[in-house]
């Protein structure tokens, strides 16, 4: 049986937070950010290894900085850009690809401004996407346009600033600029079966 959403879920599954994640983040951060995180939107890197717990702690950031009238509004996807979006890295990159085609109605630049100009941008698994030049181009594309126009964005990732460094050193420049978090150490997914 599906759950349909509720106001907790709200704007948050609308800007593509998964339902199970939302919960998981009321589970683990019931009093909203841990102290580590900044009370106002701006640009952070959530780091650590794989099921520490990033994207739950991506979405609990979500709750905050999302503000509450959105949440019980929903996002307004109708005109102009979304307030809010969540994607996660290699299934942006999937998405840019299908753009690729004839007969497509989305188009790269379609998909590059709906997150270059969302206020709040929530990019998952930086690093996982597949290694094809124009999918990496587009996404050095959206984090520098947000950067010069102000907007903040919450990335996560697997790796740290010095693989980066190896793997795309124009990436590493602009992520090395936002505020750093490293996030627990152990795999939870893992200690929960």
């Amino acid at each position: 049986m599906t759950r349909m959403p509720t106001k907790r879920h709200g704007t948050l599954t609308a800007c593509g937070f998964d339902k199970r994640l939302i919960d998981e983040s009321y589970r683990l951060y019931p009093k909203g950010l841990p102290p580590v995180v900044p009370n106002f939107p701006g640009n952070i890197l959530l780091t650590g290894k794989v099921g520490c717990g990033k994207t739950t702690l991506m979405a609990a950031i979500g709750r905050a900085w999302i503000p509450k009238k959105m949440i019980e509004a929903g996002c307004p996807y109708g005109e102009g850009p979304p307030f809010a979006c969540f994607s996660m890295a290699p299934m942006l990159c999937r998405e840019l690809r299908s753009t690729w085609g004839r007969d497509i109605d989305a188009t790269e630049s379609g998909v590059i401004n709906r997150l270059s100009e969302c206020c709040q941008l929530y990019l998952d698994d930086l690093g996982l996407e597949s290694d094809i030049a124009g999918a990496h181009e587009a996404l050095l594309l959206i984090l520098k346009r947000r950067e010069h126009d102000g907007l903040p964005t919450i990335v996560s990732t697997n790796l740290s600033l010095r693989e980066w460094q190896d793997r795309n050193a124009r990436t590493a420049s602009v992520i090395g600029g936002y505020q750093r978090i490293e996030v627990g150490s152990k795999d939870r997914r893992r200690v929960a079966r």
